[in-house]
């Protein structure tokens, strides 16, 4: 099935990779818009990292849509409309659809939303099924995000994380890094928690075992309140360490050469030099660090860390680094 795909932009080189293992014929028409071919409730259920999955009905100049025959998607006692920003194109493409399927428009509470969207001259036009967005989690509760849910799984793949050792996030904020780390491994797809918005079953996920340990720490205790009911409403709480402790208590709290992996956003202003400092006691040789920042890296090189990939997120940095 030819579906329509929409995501945060900064994270299309994500998106592609993820779209490799999902769906195939990957077409991207506009930043933050695709085309590809999948099953629609693979995507919305599997995928981590998209906003909204939508079923194609075309990518055509406004007369090539007279000859397309929307009873595919429209019944006849279905009533319609057509959500588009160009209130003309919006009107003209209604016409076409009710003359084609002699349905009714209704604007409040329809059977069928159409959206369309103005790219390239052209209109890319396509069903939606679901009007809530995926990358807002269902476990999530949270007003304020400092990283958002699809980010953090972005920065788990960046990571290359798998399912091995230890990973620990020592500035958790919400706890979504450490939590979307757990739903991949345990294999949860984060569709699980809008299955109340779905028109259709989900399944009850078969729970992978873990094979790891995840530890979610924070000087914070509003964040790591939010954190923790964050992992109770994702169903796994059972599966997290949480901690209150400062940066600089990292080589008390833990163990040198203990670390496999740490994935963290850091807060402004964190100090570099501390950071690396505690890192180097507590990672393990060829330990992955990957950090979201706004800062300069440095100090890196003085605690044998070095700089292995590195992208740009959020108008942030994104750092992959390895501990030699």
């Amino acid at each position: 099935m030819k579906l329509v795909i929409h995501y945060n932009k900064d994270l299309a080189i994500f998106v592609k990779d993820e779209m490799k293992i999902l769906a195939s014929d990957f077409k991207e028409l506009a930043p933050g818009t695709g085309i590809v071919e999948g099953d629609y409730k693979n995507l919305i259920v599997n995928s981590g990292l998209l906003e909204k999955v939508s079923i194609f009905i075309g990518y055509e100049k406004i007369d090539a849509f007279k000859k397309i025959s929307f009873k595919e998607w429209i019944d006849s006692d279905d009533s319609f409309k057509i959500e588009c920003s160009n209130r003309e194109v919006c009107i003209e493409l209604g016409r076409i659809v009710q003359d084609n399927t002699n349905t009714k428009v209704l604007l409040e509470n329809p059977d069928k939303v159409l959206k369309a969207e103005m790219i390239n001259d052209k209109i890319l036009l396509c069903l939606e099924l679901l009007s809530s967005n995926l990358s807002s989690r269902g476990y999530s509760i949270a007003n304020t995000e400092f990283v958002t849910a699809d980010v953090a799984r972005a920065m788990v793949d960046f990571s290359g994380w798998n399912n091995k050792g230890v990973l620990l996030d020592p500035f958790c904020h919400e706890g979504y890094i450490i939590i979307e780390a757990c739903l991949k491994s345990i294999g949860v797809g984060v569709g699980y928690f809008k299955s109340k918005d779905l028109n259709f079953n989900v399944k009850e996920p078969r729970i992978k075992g873990l094979k790891s340990e995840l530890e979610c720490y924070s000087n914070d205790m509003k964040d790591l309140k939010f954190a923790k009911q964050h992992a109770a409403l994702a169903k796994i709480f059972k599966y997290l360490k949480f901690g209150c402790h400062d940066l600089k208590d990292l080589d008390y709290t833990m163990k040198e050469d203990s670390v496999d992996f740490v994935i963290t956003a850091l807060p402004k202003n964190t100090s570099m030099e501390e950071l690396f400092f505690q890192l180097e006691y507590i990672m393990k040789k060829e330990g992955v660090v990957v950090l979201l920042t706004g800062q300069e890296l440095d100090y890196h090189e003085l605690y044998d860390f070095k700089l292995i990939n590195e992208t740009k997120i959020m108008n942030k940095s994104l750092f992959k680094l390895v501990k030699k």
